[in-house]
């Protein structure tokens, strides 16, 4: 009887003693943090880059997607509450995101497709960075963490991917385009 008991306490001990977490957004953030107990609803910015899912389809199943710039990953969804991640394994794998953007593997990383001239394609790379909260000095006071986006441009051709010059980005109108995604 005894083993009884403990085999139907048990699950409920264990969980008692993980340590502080909080779930937000469908991911697990461990507060391990040394800087303050700070609430992760506080961090400025998102690691998304869309704000929405995009209705997409992918292998001939519809799917609601979003594009994690943090982990350069696609997150996806083919059923209700259940997520997944599509990793940039397979060069030259593309996936159309609401029907309008199309993103391209290649090298490991996702890039959003531009246009095609000539020869050349130009794409579009999104990256976000976590920036941890810095102490200000003269209030012994955290300010918040943030998510910045660094907005990357590069050409691919001939199957070599280099990085678009400003003068270049600027020439074609790039700079004009990412601003107006």
């Amino acid at each position: 009887m005894r083993h009884f008991i403990f085999v139907l306490l048990f699950p409920l001990f264990a969980i008692s003693q993980n340590s502080y977490r909080e779930i937000s957004g469908g991911f697990q953030h461990y507060n391990t943090n040394k800087f303050n107990d700070r609430d992760f609803n506080e961090i400025v910015g998102s690691r998304f880059y869309h704000e929405k899912f995009l209705i997409s389809t992918i292998n001939g199943k519809k799917a609601i997607v979003k594009f994690d710039a943090y982990k350069d990953a696609m997150y996806v969804s083919f059923k209700d509450n259940y997520y997944e991640y599509i990793l940039p394994s397979k060069n030259n794998f593309v996936i159309l995101l609401g029907g309008k953007e199309p993103w391209l593997a290649f090298d490991n990383k996702w890039y959003r497709f531009l246009f095609k001239k000539g020869g050349k394609s130009y794409l579009f790379k999104p990256i976000i960075e976590f920036v941890r909260p810095r102490k200000d000095s003269a209030f012994e006071d955290y300010e918040s963490a943030e998510f910045k986006m660094k907005k990357k441009l590069f050409v691919l051709e001939a199957g070599i991917l280099n990085k678009v010059s400003k003068k270049e980005a600027k020439k074609i109108g790039l700079i004009k385009m990412i601003n107006s995604l």
